[in-house]
Formats: C-alpha cells, structure tokens, sequence
C-alpha cells in the first residue's frame, strides 16, 4: 500500500494541528470546567469543518473518510486535546454509513455544525455482551442496564450502543442522556476528563433510534471498527508527542558532563519507543485504508489496535523512564499523556483482549469457520 497523503490530506492535517496547537494552551487548560471539557475548542473545531470532516456535503460535511478522521484525531493525541473528538469521529462515521432513508441527518447536520456531540459507547470485541438489554413495550421497546464507564458521557447529546432484545438478536440504539429513565452520573478518574456512569432504567425508545436487522449489525460493526482505529490515531498522536517530549528532556538533561541521551542505555530505550511508534503508525494506516476502501478490515482493525495499546504502553513508559522523577511531577505534561492513553485503552481493551480476538478470527477462517 502507498501511504503517501495527497494534498488535501495534509491541507487538513495542517489545519488540525494549527487549531489544536493555538487552543490548547496551559492556560485554557487551567481554566478549564471541572467537567474537563473545552466547549470553546468545540466550536472552532466546528467552524474549521473537522467535526464534520467525514459526513456527507448534504448535511454540513466535507464527505472525506476514515483516514482524515484519523489524521484529525492524531492531532488531537498530540495536544491531549480537551474534547471527545476520536469518539465523535467515529460515531458520525458509523451512522453516515447508515441506508439514507434511517440517516438521521437533522442529528448529523447538529454533529457537523458542534451543536450536537454523538459518541460510541460499544465492546472494543465482539465477543462481548450488550451491557443495554431491550424489553418490548406497548409502542416499542423500553431500554434496561447499565453503560459503567463512557470517557466524556457528560457532554453527550447521544450515545450509540449495542442492545439486545430478548431473543438475543443485537441491536443499535441511540440513546438520549438526561432524558427521563437515562440517569448520567458524573465518574472522576485520575485523568482531566470527566467520565461517566450511564444508568438506562427503563425509557421508552424512539422507533427512528432503535435499528435492528442487517442494518443494526452493520452499524455496530462499522461504530466499533471506527472507534477502534481513531481511538488508534489518537493513541499514536499521544505517544508521538510523549517521545518528541522525551527526546527533547534527555537532549538538554546533562548528568556526568554529558547529554544524558548519549549514554547507550538512554539511546536504545528511545530507539525502541521509535519503533514501536512506526508499526503502530503503518499499523493503523493500513487499517484506515482498508475501511475507506469499503474491504473486511476486521482483522487488519484488531492489528491497529493490538499495537497501539501494546506499543503505547511501552513508549509511555519509556517516556517516564527516561525523565525520571520528573516524569511523575504533575506541573509537567508528560503524565497529560499517560492519562489520556489509559482512558482510550480501558474504554475499547487492551492489547491482550483485541490479540486474543485476532487469533479467534484468524483459527476460524484457517477451520473454514468451524470455530
């Protein structure tokens, strides 16, 4: 595969990284709600088109795929950017994706425009079970269970999730936190960002936001895939910046009248944080290409993520490593990036869960899909 990015891709890199360096700044970042969430970000992002970066020009959109979204959400990973925005990538992505006659496009012209922020919360694996369980009702279905931990679930105007009805057949449902029977808590944790606990006890579904069928599979296999490799792109602009930070430290640190990245020890850790940046990079560019190509990137998603997660963790430790105590002083940005990748790693698992579910894939197809 060629990789090289054409000029419209860089035009919008370019244009990320410009309105991410220039607005999150130590200061902003002080000031910031204890929610953890810069709504004046979302909004510039809003007015500069990349929130709408991937959804059709009918409603606002610029109509790019998976891998704008992503070279948008490494920015995002390089600053810790204060907002959802590999999530809400990935959820305009999945219900773009949906047939135009169950496109809710009133709800994706409000994502376009940063008035509206959908996100995912669905298993980074299929193997695992719908926490939402459906009921059926007199008009519908009613909703029932428990979302224990969604990164930003505070701001959410909607959440995608997967359901199951009672005859075990999955289900895509839109969810509507804060309306009555959907009960938003607020979950601290030792990052910046406000995270939440969502109790679903009972509300009475729209028809137009539950999706069952074909079409539901589809969604929630389109909702994971995306939130896997932008939460991957994230991951990768994170760990990037931690090394960038790291190779800047240990250049200007001096210890025994010399750099301290000149001792062999030093140099080898960073080269290996190096390399496992590369293969999370190619890794998650395959991944991306695949999915704008309209091929089963299933497994080519679960490589992306394997080592964003596997690979991340070791260059975020690197990185602490080689600071050494100043690495864990929190008036220095490193523990910035080391918070922001464990939350992209609990919401969708680690690297072990999406290896196993790999070689789940890979021992059926070899059976001929016994398994």
């Amino acid at each position: 595969m060629d990789f090289s990015f054409d000029e419209d891709q860089t035009a919008v890199a370019d244009l990320a990284r410009q309105v991410l360096r220039d607005l999150v700044t130590p200061a902003r970042l002080a000031a910031l709600p204890e929610s953890g969430w810069d709504g004046g970000l979302w909004r510039v992002l809003a007015e500069a088109g990349l929130l709408g970066i991937a959804l059709p020009e009918e409603v606002g959109g610029t109509a790019r795929g998976a891998l704008e979204a992503c070279l948008v959400a490494r920015e995002a990973g390089r600053v810790v950017a204060p907002v959802p925005l590999s999530g809400a990538l990935a959820a305009a992505l999945a219900l773009a994706g949906l047939p135009p006659a169950q496109r809710p496009s009133e709800l994706l012209a409000q994502v376009a425009a940063g008035s509206a922020v959908v996100l995912p919360s669905v298993a980074g694996t299929v193997e695992a079970t719908p926490d939402i369980a459906l009921k059926p009702a007199e008009g519908g279905w009613t909703a029932h269970g428990i979302l224990p931990f969604v990164a930003y679930g505070t701001v959410a105007d909607r959440l995608l999730v997967a359901a199951v009805d009672p005859d075990g057949a999955q289900l895509a449902v839109l969810l509507r936190p804060g309306h009555p029977g959907v009960v938003v808590e607020p979950v601290r944790t030792s990052g910046a960002e406000v995270c939440a606990r969502v109790a679903v006890e009972g509300p009475l579904l729209q028809e137009a936001d539950v999706f069952g069928g074909e079409v539901g599979a589809a969604l929630l296999v389109r909702a994971r895939s995306y939130h896997l490799v932008l939460s991957a792109a994230e991951i990768c602009g994170a760990a990037d910046a931690a090394l960038s930070l790291t190779a800047d430290y240990t250049t200007q640190r001096w210890q025994f009248g010399r750099p301290l990245g000149s001792f062999q020890a030093v140099a080898s850790r960073a080269a290996d944080a190096f390399i496992d940046l590369q293969a999370m990079t190619w890794t998650l560019w395959k991944a991306a290409s695949l999915l704008d190509q309209g091929e089963d990137a299933r497994d080519a998603v679960s490589v992306a993520r394997f080592w964003a997660t596997d690979g991340g963790h070791r260059i975020i430790s690197a990185a602490h490593h080689l600071h050494g105590g100043v690495g864990i002083d929190l008036d220095y940005p490193l523990h910035r990036y080391f918070f922001r990748f464990k939350t992209l790693e609990f919401t969708l698992g680690g690297a072990a869960e999406h290896l196993a579910s790999l070689g789940g894939s890979l021992a059926a197809r070899s059976s001929g899909g016994a398994l």
